[in-house]
């Protein structure tokens, strides 16, 4: 691997990126540009070694105040983060085998204008055209459309449509998979939605949200509702649902609680109830769904400088019958299913202990901590543990310290439903980051992982932040 031309062009197009946005009348920018460089050299399942070597330029802008008229009440402003990467490891003989024509990829994660504008005393619109995401009780999204948000005493509403972003459709944005792994399709698909929520209320926070996502044909249709109520100093109660309009079922019901016994000790309990959800059109909707049950629990305590984390679960899938295909298709009887000698209704456990301590070296704040886990039951044995630390480091008297940070660990998977994949897999990852001025910052990160597939596997990242407003 040749370095020092890659180097040479990373940092000519951050400084490229840095140095060419200038400030224009009244307007506010914010300029972040980072190049980031990875190296991995690596052995899969086959003897030859794999070498990958990215290059990862990213600049995020955002343009404040584009009217520059200086009225708060009214504002437009620009905001865009976009990366342009390629991998040179690979020969193009073997990129060719990979069917890949191209090593550069561009990644627009969004760009969008966005005005508010208000209307009478306490109510105010806002619009966001282009791409950008939305979040909400149905979770998160992202599209090339519009999002209308008018804000209400007390409650918040908001209208959205668009194109869904699909990367073989567009050739723009950050792949989006669907939760059975499988690529959305290159035919264009559309985003519909509406939503309200809560505002300004001390004591509840709910939101309420519709989607329909389709393209030839309708891939997903759903509600959803989440709400959390303070009904006294230290106490919360929370819920929510989702329900599928396509399947007409419910999808995900939860209901959780959490108080705050002392000021240094919080307690948080939630009962959940989930059944998988895919689009209209996959596959996966012609087997069992295995939904699951789910009671978990967390303790946090902090003593001055200690601070503790318990938690643990109990899981219970319902796997289903044994014969199921598709929602509403005939299925076997109870008595059946148990005749057959498979469990139906297997239970998994799992639980954990995370302890930290905050440190202060030479006047800077640190922090060193281990963690374990265990599962068990079903999907065989997890055992999980790592330690880890952050501290700084002196170079100079008016130098900025340099920041280090270290981690090891391990985790042993014994025998479950497959056992030849059992065994330790191992990590060591090792860290730096200095501000090199006050609109500079590097870092620099190495780690190495080991198997009993993977004997060794190591990588270099590295990266330079530029950050300014001008």
């Amino acid at each position: 691997m040749r370095w020092t031309p890659t180097l040479l062009v990373l940092a000519s197009l951050g400084g490229a990126s840095w140095g060419g946005v200038s400030a224009v009348g009244a307007a506010e920018y914010h300029v972040e540009a980072e190049t980031r460089l990875t190296a991995d050299r690596f052995r899969g399942v086959t003897p030859m070694p794999i070498e990958r070597l990215d290059t990862r330029p990213r600049l995020t802008l955002g343009i404040y105040d584009l009217e520059g008229d200086g009225d708060a009440t009214e504002r437009l402003r620009f905001q865009s983060d976009l990366e342009l990467g390629a991998d040179f490891g690979p020969t193009s003989t073997e990129n060719a085998a990979l069917g890949q024509t191209r090593r550069a990829q561009f990644d627009l994660y969004f760009a969008y204008f966005e005005l508010q504008q208000p209307l009478t005393d306490g109510v105010s619109l806002e619009a966001r055209l282009g791409r950008h995401t939305k979040i909400d009780a149905l979770g998160y999204d992202a599209l090339d459309g519009a999002t209308l948000r008018l804000d209400l005493p007390f409650v918040v509403a908001e209208g959205t449509a668009g194109l869904a972003i699909r990367r073989h459709f567009s050739e723009l944005g950050p792949d989006i998979y669907e939760p059975d792994g499988t690529p959305l399709s290159d035919e264009p698909g559309y985003v519909l939605g509406a939503s309200l929520e809560s505002d300004d209320l001390d004591f509840l926070f709910a939101r309420f949200a519709f989607r329909r996502v389709f393209d030839d044909a309708l891939q997903r249709a759903e509600l959803g509702l989440s709400a959390e109520v303070m009904p006294l100093v230290g106490l919360s109660l929370s819920g929510g649902a989702r329900y599928d309009l396509m399947f007409r079922r419910p999808t995900s019901l939860y209901l959780g609680a959490g108080h705050t016994l002392t000021r240094n000790l919080r307690l948080e309990a939630t009962v959940r109830r989930e059944l998988p959800v895919f689009s209209g059109d996959s596959i996966w909707n012609a087997f069992s769904m295995e939904p699951y049950d789910d009671l978990s629990g967390r303790l946090r305590l902090t003593l001055d400088v200690w601070r503790f984390v318990v938690d643990g679960g109990l899981r219970q899938f319902d796997s289903g019958p044994l014969d199921a295909t598709a929602p509403g298709a005939p299925t076997t009887s109870e008595a059946a299913r148990r005749s057959s000698g498979v469990e139906t209704r297997p239970l998994a456990l799992d639980t954990g202990l995370r302890l930290t301590r905050a440190l202060t070296v030479r006047g800077l704040d640190s922090e060193v901590g281990a963690e374990a886990r265990g599962g068990f039951g079903y999907g065989g044995r997890r055992i999980y543990g790592d330690v880890f630390g952050t501290a700084p480091v002196s170079l100079a008297n008016g130098v900025a310290p340099l920041m280090v940070q270290a981690r090891l660990g391990a985790v042993e998977f014994g025998e479950g439903p497959n056992p030849d994949l059992s065994g330790v897999s191992g990590w060591v990852v090792t860290g730096a980051s200095w501000r090199a001025a006050e609109s500079m910052r590097l870092e620099v990160l190495g780690e190495a992982h080991f198997s009993r597939y993977t004997p060794f596997r190591s990588r270099v990242f590295g990266q330079v932040t530029f950050e300014e407003w001008l």
